[in-house]
């Protein structure tokens, strides 16, 4: 009976350490609003938040939750799913930009953009999670905060980081998934070979 208690908190422990990449982003995200808040003051800082706030929020209505759904989905469905997403984000992003014309364009264009960009990129590192690629779905997750401090110290302004920061994960993302492709093709080539060879 005495070891129960400790057992409970190693296993606590033990699912924390576990589900650590998973949230780590969130960490970067908070150390790099507040290496920010502190170079450049409330001023720019709050810009940034502004950005990053609004274009989340237009983020969702763009990719319509696509990926939470890939994520509960299994590798069997993930392109039909995949898909799907995609046409959903076009779409999507041609409404809302139609519509903020229409109203004589509320938004700026880099809130549009930095919400493409994150819609874009949860979608794509979604696909990692689905392969369970839990340690590069951590470091794909972690290039945003990142990049922000890293344009920020170079001088660039909020309206530019936020989206450039993002679309620049999409960019490694965007190789890294097209290389896994590539591999895997080869992978099957080589398979089929060997076995051709073989029978």
């Amino acid at each position: 009976m005495k070891f129960k208690p400790r057992l409970s908190i190693i296993l606590t422990d033990y699912n924390f350490i576990k589900n650590f990449p998973v949230v780590i982003h969130q960490l970067f995200f908070f150390f790099a609003q507040l290496i920010i808040l502190y170079i450049y003051g409330i001023g720019y800082s709050g810009s940034l938040a502004y950005i990053g706030a609004v274009s989340t929020i237009l983020a969702v209505l763009i990719n319509l939750k696509w990926d939470i759904q890939i994520m509960v989905s299994n590798n069997q469905t993930l392109s039909e799913s995949l898909l799907d997403a995609s046409l959903t984000i076009f779409i999507m992003t041609i409404i809302i930009s139609v519509l903020n014309i229409l109203v004589g364009s509320m938004l700026p264009i880099y809130i549009l953009l930095s919400a493409l960009a994150i819609g874009i990129h949860e979608l794509l590192v979604s696909i990692l999670f689905v392969q369970k690629k839990i340690i590069i779905y951590s470091l794909f997750r972690s290039i945003p905060p990142l990049a922000l401090v890293g344009f920020a110290l170079i001088g660039y302004e909020p309206e530019f980081i936020w989206p450039a920061s993002f679309f620049l994960s999409v960019i490694f993302l965007v190789i890294s998934i097209k290389y896994s492709c590539w591999e895997h093709a080869a992978y099957l080539y080589f398979t089929f070979c060997i076995s051709y060879w073989n029978s």
